[in-house]
């Protein structure tokens, strides 16, 4: 199904978009310079575009109650993002549930390649599957099968299936709970060798947001994040209108319109993220060429993938969320 009826959410497609859209153009088409491990603003001062804010010597109270709720953000985004959740076996399924489900697809009674799979996690209103595959399942009992007549859309990349009648079978095997997970039962699948090991880590990342939010909140953005925006988004159309035909046989504008959303909306809704994630970036790299830091990163022209921006995105961050935590004032 992967391969034939699957479609990323544009919501996630947006996510991962953003992270790309931020590399360094120089408003001429051309790549900045690959320099002092910044491959994205290598070559622009930008002190030119961000007045940093106060970003040493911050203060964090770990007792407080702004600390306690950053803590707790950062365990149910690791719980979040790594799957870990509760198997509920009783129950009806809901909209915004995660169902794991086993699925065949039949066009005329023949189960048609790529429709069929087993102990498949679906996010239900995601719109990941043709429409009234999802929405079929909201109200089925845990443990029951239902066959969902459908009928896939008529401009579907897989000429065999575009505008066909099919039937699912699904089976919901169970619906994934985060909401009753204890983090302290499940530390050993994020990474760590002890809960003490976990809580010791999360303690310092939460102080790390703290202390990227109070610098972003005092640092100004004067210019430079919207005269290329356009460019990057149309850039990153792009990519994904290549990634769809080569991996899908289907152009983004038809992944939108199954989604609901046309080329203006995706624009609106990359434009809106994609500022505030330039604008973090921006503080990010500010912080990094006035302190000197991370200039052993550094990558020649031929090794400048989408995906070495990505990892550089990354490392930077990871410098200066290091930078800021190393000179703040953390108290117990």
């Amino acid at each position: 199904m992967k391969n034939t009826l699957r479609i990323i959410s544009v919501i996630t497609a947006v996510a991962l978009l953003v992270s790309l859209c931020a590399c360094g153009n120089n408003g001429s088409g051309q790549q900045n310079s690959f320099n002092a491990g910044t491959l994205i603003y290598g070559g622009t001062d930008l002190s030119q575009y961000v007045k940093l804010g106060e970003y040493k010597g911050l203060q964090i109270d770990t007792a407080s109650d702004e600390f306690n709720a950053a803590y707790e953000a950062v365990v149910q985004k690791d719980i979040s993002s790594n799957g870990i959740a509760e198997k509920k076996l009783e129950g009806t399924v809901q909209d915004g549930d995660v169902a794991n489900i086993d699925y065949v697809g039949k066009k005329d009674g023949v189960a048609f390649d790529g429709g069929t799979a087993q102990g498949y996690d679906l996010t239900i209103g995601s719109h990941t599957f043709i429409t009234g595959f999802e929405e079929g399942l909201v109200g089925v009992r845990i443990g029951d099968t239902v066959d969902l007549d459908l009928t896939f859309p008529e401009n579907y990349g897989n000429a065999d299936l575009a505008g066909a009648a099919v039937v699912f079978t699904v089976k919901v095997n169970y619906v994934k709970s985060s909401s009753a997970v204890d983090v302290s039962d499940h530390y050993s699948e994020l990474g760590y060798g002890s809960f003490e090991a976990y809580q010791t880590d999360t303690k310092k990342r939460a102080a790390q947001n703290l202390l990227f939010e109070r610098v972003l909140s005092g640092s100004e953005i004067k210019d430079g994040t919207d005269t290329d925006m356009n460019t990057f988004i149309g850039a990153v159309y792009e990519y994904y209108d290549n990634y769809y035909v080569s991996n899908y046989n289907m152009d983004f504008a038809t992944v939108l319109t199954n989604n609901g959303m046309t080329k203006d909306d995706f624009y609106s809704q990359m434009k809106t993220s994609a500022q505030s994630q330039v604008e973090d970036q921006m503080v990010y790299y500010a912080i990094l060429q006035k302190e000197g830091l991370g200039t052993d990163y550094s990558l020649s022209e031929s090794e400048a993938t989408g995906q070495a921006v990505l990892d550089e995105i990354k490392k930077v961050e990871h410098i200066v969320r290091d930078y800021l935590y190393d000179n703040a004032v953390i108290t117990e």
